[in-house]
């Protein structure tokens, strides 16, 4: 049987994300990715969505949230994390595909 697509078995903290290299932000967002969408490919609609309930919810675009953050006037909670978390993966998702 099939896990609910609305858990999420897999985190990590903004903080503890940042201290990773990058092959390891690499393998951290995309373990993230698969774990929230069943899979990056093609899944790119349903992290657009996630984050657009995030700007409603909190009542502010994903640029205002960052700037926020970014001063300290709004806190990283687990919530705000996994927001961020979303754009990084939504943006790797976006970028062009570098071949190894």
């Amino acid at each position: 049987m099939r896990e609910s697509m609305s858990t999420v078995p897999k985190s990590i903290r903004l903080s503890e994300f940042r201290q990773l290299n990058e092959a390891e932000k690499t393998a951290a967002l995309r373990e993230l990715a698969i774990a929230s969408h069943g899979g990056a490919n093609g899944e790119l609609a349903l992290l657009e969505a996630r984050i657009r309930a995030f700007e409603a919810r909190y009542e502010l675009t994903s640029e205002q949230m960052r700037s926020r953050v970014a001063e300290g006037v709004l806190p990283e909670t687990a919530e705000i994390a996994s927001w961020l978390i979303a754009l990084e993966i939504q943006e790797r998702l976006r970028a062009p595909k570098a071949r190894t």
